[in-house]
């Protein structure tokens, strides 16, 4: 019901892990039973009176209903993302009635609007309700007539602006014209009727041909901000202007209601292009607003709310109106009224259990009865830690089991079963009860017609608001994009594979737009930033090749034969400087074709807004290589450079219907490591509530490289990864190198995979089909988790770089079960893909375990006289595959998913494959007598694991750096260069 809503299955409270909410039975009685009456069951926390008017202390603790109607009208904007995502859950707009509101109401029916306006300040702890209660005096405001100057997150215009202009009309401030205009649009929506009633008191020039004359209507003010953004800031100050003239008459009753007052007074994010900070009464919208909260006019009211977020520099635990608000901003509002707002009451609490309750939201018996401690009375709770989100559950598929969360070491079944967030401080008299809940399956969603340029099987209508929705894909790199294109390849292999049940959402990472004829062809929602020469036969603007002219004439062919050389041997190809290392490659190992870069392998038509080539950089050649973190860096600080690429990305985030956030493929050991690094930075200022999932990808490496590029490799590793992971909800390096160190150890090796290791095309194909499987648990159909649950689940104890394991592919009989596949193996038969050494005894914190491509095999033992494992007692795949994690790493956090359908290999996808395995990836008795370039699919299990190994790999880089600092003494002229802006 408030701000910040936490689940109750979801997010255990402090007091011991996976511990649930302690609660009374008797308290509820009426409301759990089944014998009395609905009506008395839904007094306990209903009241039919709808007017904020008439509400008194008999309806504390109770919701009353808002019309949806009215919620549109008078909240475009101010409302809780969790509230709105609550109002399209349940169809019905419900706000609690608490004291706080009450005093405020109480206050307002009795003042004086003759004497000047009596500022009120909410404060409390971070989640115990302000923006709420403030949306109840606003709701009491519109109803009594008044008009409502509503400013919700007035930090944001503190923070994340890009677009900073000098006003015109005062040369020492700076206009926000995107805020401005915003906010003029929702303040028409919610006071449309005033504007035509109140007529300006002078007139306004805002340019040499553009005016409002005195005497017209207000509208005229708000229309020329929203037509003219330029000038949005300066509308936004003539309209408050008259706002406050027009209060001061007795004409017109005014309420202020500012969410995060306290952001106006401090320090700003913002600074000029010459990196100076920007001080909070230099913004023109900021100096307006500072005026309407003075009590130097009347007929009015100003209400505030003091917000944790707003305060960009004051420690987290701050919440007191001296904390929040400093000297200069306690200054300015005082005398002013401070209303706190405390944590849930018994009856507060007990009404927002029996809504949910009420609304069929909770399913367990043991989540509809609660057991009475020994106090016999309910404890004050902090609402973000007692109200009931399960918005933020994933959904359950109608064939996997229940998911519910329980305090064992080993989850039950469930792809997200067991996920744990953050912990929330509570005091309780009592010990803790542990609670299972579990969710009710729902009906599938109605699906929306296909539109022209989606996917005719568009995602459903978003469910509660958590529905995982789109993401919009970033590669940075010559290597990113060959990862990058094996894995469209994939993708597009996956639609069109044989009719059968998808499980996969393809509209999660593609977006379907019209080819010639009017056929609809898959295109990545990507944006991908190349080098110079680095594209091959795809255009500056991304689109495929050019179609042939014809020619009538004749033709001539003259060729000339030209030295041999290796297929994929050139630089473009080779992974770093690597003279014909084989790697893994073994005898049967076959040949490349002839392949320079990824755009020769790209499968899939890329939007003319994907490919942005950075053209002060060439990709091959001896010099003009973007080397070092330093020049990377510096790339971004180009205006033009960050304006296309923002210009790329706000195109591909404005058509998605629900982003839930970003995967960024990104080179490491080169100069796009600080590309990355600024990149991230960007995402996370400006969408700074969706998930980044961060890839650092290293083509393998040769042993006998140049000691000076070993060195920039290495230190451009380092940094990619101190400075992506900070950015970053996850992080995870990819990479089928050993080590990252200046002699790394040879290659990663597969049992039934013989690649080229200096080809990129063989590497980046393996890194591809793992990252295909990584990152199913937000892509699937069948669930509501998102790339923000994922990163959840992993960040143990804030840790954010996370390693990968794949086994590629899983090696199981034809024919056998997922349990003899599993028990043939003492140890899972994973092999680590983020370049550090496996560490005996090694144990993870957390992992997500993701398998496809077994389930389609038969369930029970393919030896009948053989003796079954405790793995065939399981009932479905989920429990095999949960069990047998449990055995294997018994301490650890796990989630898995299983999944029917495998890894699609077909072309051009490298036919690497031993003559071992069958076309479908499974094992033979004995080889083929021919070469397995019939491998169409493959089973594979991946594995993102949050793990100590970091920390040797960290640690190996940080020994190997300091031991070359002679080596960047000795070179002064070109470390400079590479790395002069780190």
């Amino acid at each position: 019901m408030l701000r910040s809503l936490k689940g109750l299955v979801c997010h255990s409270l402090k007091g011991g892990r996976g511990c649930a909410l302690p609660v009374p039975r008797a308290a509820l009685s009426s409301v759990c039973s089944q014998d009395g009456p609905a009506g008395r069951a839904r007094e306990i926390f209903h009241t039919s009176e709808s007017d904020p008017a008439r509400h008194s202390e008999q309806h504390e603790g109770r919701l009353y209903s808002i019309p949806l109607e009215e919620v549109k009208a008078v909240f475009p904007h101010g409302l809780p993302q969790r509230f709105q995502q609550q109002i399209q859950t349940f169809n019905e707009a419900r706000v609690m009635v608490r004291r706080p509101a009450l005093e405020i109401l109480a206050c307002l029916k009795g003042s004086n609007l003759a004497h000047p306006a009596v500022r009120y300040v909410l404060y409390g702890e971070r989640g115990t309700g302000k923006t709420m209660t403030l949306c109840h005096v606003v709701h009491y405001c519109s109803r009594q007539g008044w008009l409502v100057l509503h400013v919700p997150d007035a930090h944001l215009w503190v923070k994340n602006c890009k677009e900073l202009y000098q006003s015109s009309y005062n040369k020492d401030r700076l206009d926000q014209p995107l805020q401005a205009s915003v906010w003029l649009k929702n303040f028409k929506t919610s006071n449309e009727r005033f504007l035509e009633e109140i007529k300006t008191q002078k007139k306004y020039i805002w340019g040499k041909r553009e005016s409002t004359e005195e005497g017209r209507p207000l509208r005229e003010v708000v229309e020329q901000g929203l037509a003219r953004v330029r000038s949005a800031s300066d509308a936004v100050g003539a309209l408050l202007r008259e706002l406050r003239l027009r209060a001061r008459r007795g004409s017109l009753r005014l309420l202020v209601a500012v969410d995060g007052v306290n952001a106006l007074w401090g320090r700003t994010a913002l600074s000029r292009e010459d990196k100076s900070p920007v001080s909070p009464e230099e913004l023109t919208l900021v100096h307006n607003l500072r005026k309407m909260l003075r009590n130097d006019w009347s007929g009015g009211a100003i209400v505030t709310t003091l917000s944790q977020t707003g305060s960009l520099f004051k420690p987290s635990s701050a919440y007191t109106p001296q904390e929040l608000l400093g000297k200069e901003g306690f200054d300015a509002l005082d005398p002013f009224v401070p209303i706190p707002v405390p944590n849930y009451s018994p009856r507060e609490f007990e009404s927002c259990y029996g809504y949910y309750l009420e609304r069929r939201w909770l399913q367990h018996e043991k989540g509809q009865c609660w057991e009475r401690g020994e106090t016999g009375a309910v404890p004050s709770l902090h609402p973000s830690s007692s109200v009931f989100l399960c918005f933020s559950l994933p959904q359950r598929a109608p064939r996997t089991a229940k998911r519910s969360c329980s305090s064992s070491a080993a989850p039950t079944r469930g792809s997200w079963s067991g996920w744990r967030g953050p912990c929330s401080a509570i005091k309780a008299p009592f010990p803790p009860l542990r609670v299972r809940v579990r969710v009710r399956a729902r009906p599938a969603p109605a699906r929306v017609p296909a539109r022209p340029g989606r996917a005719r099987d568009a995602l459903p209508v978003p469910f509660a608001g958590a529905m995982p929705g789109e993401a919009v894909t970033l590669q940075l790199g010559h290597y990113s994009g060959c990862v990058g294109a094996h894995w469209w390849g994939l993708q597009a292999a996956a639609l069109r594979s044989p009719a059968e049940p998808a499980e996969l959402r393809a509209a999660a990472l593609l977006r379907f737009g019209r080819g010639p004829g009017g056929t609809e062809s898959p295109e990545p929602r990507l944006v991908a930033l190349e080098l110079k020469g680095g594209v091959g036969a795809l255009r500056a603007d991304g689109a495929d090749t050019e179609p042939p002219v014809s020619w009538d004439g004749a033709v001539a062919d003259f060729r000339e034969r030209g030295p041999s050389r290796d297929a994929g041997s050139r630089r473009g190809d080779a992974a770093g400087d690597a003279k014909g290392s084989p790697g893994a490659a073994g005898p049967g190992s076959q040949a490349a074709p002839s392949i320079r870069l990824w755009s020769d392998y790209l499968s899939v038509n890329l939007h003319p807004k994907s490919l942005q080539v950075i053209r002060q950089y060439l990709h091959d050649g001896d010099c003009g290589c973007l080397e070092g973190f330093g020049q990377g860096e510096s790339l971004l600080q180009d205006p033009a450079c960050v304006e296309e690429l923002e210009d790329r990305l706000h195109f591909f985030v404005e058509e998605c219907d629900y982003l839930q956030g970003f995967q960024v493929l990104c080179d490491l050991h080169n100069g796009f490591s600080g590309v990355g690094a600024r990149v991230t930075e960007l995402l996370h200022d400006e969408y700074s509530r969706k998930g980044i999932l961060t890839w650092g990808l290293t083509p393998v490496l040769s042993a006998v490289a140049d000691p000076q590029r070993s060195f920039y490799r290495l230190m451009n590793t380092a940094l990619g990864i101190a400075h992506l992971s900070r950015h970053s909800s996850l992080f995870c390096p990819l990479s089928l190198n050993g080590t990252l160190g200046l002699k790394p150890d040879p290659p990663v090796t597969f049992p039934y995979i013989k690649y080229n290791a200096s080809l990129n095309y063989h590497s980046s194909a393996i890194l591809a089909a793992a990252l295909d499987t990584l990152t199913a648990p937000y892509r699937l159909c069948s669930s509501q988790a998102s790339m923000l649950h994922l990163a959840d689940s992993l960040s143990f104890s804030g840790r954010k770089v996370v390693a990968a394991r794949a086994a590629l592919p899983l090696p199981a009989l034809s024919g056998s079960s997922l349990p003899d596949a599993l028990s043939a193996h003492q140890d899972l038969p994973w092999k680590l893909l983020s370049s550090w050494r496996e560490q005996e005894g090694s144990s993870c914190f957390a992992q997500s375990v993701v398998l496809r491509g077994m389930c389609q095999e038969k369930g029970t033992s393919s030896c009948p006289g053989q003796p079954r494992f405790p793995l065939h007692s399981c009932e479905s795949p989920e429990q095999v595959l949960q069990h047998h994690l449990h055995c294997q790493c018994p301490g650890a956090f796990s989630t898995c998913h299983v999944l029917q359908q495998p890894c699609h290999t077909r072309p051009p996808f490298p036919q690497f494959f031993s003559p071992l395995l069958t076309t479908r990836g499974f094992l033979l008795d004995r080889a083929q007598g021919c070469s397995s370039a019939g491998v169409q699919s493959c089973p594979v299990l991946t594995a993102l694991q949050s793990c100590p190994g970091v920390q040797c790999c960290l640690t190996l880089a940080v020994l190997s750096l300091q031991g070359c600092r002679a080596a960047l003494c000795s070179q002064p002229c070109r470390a400079a260069r590479g790395f002069s802006a780190v």
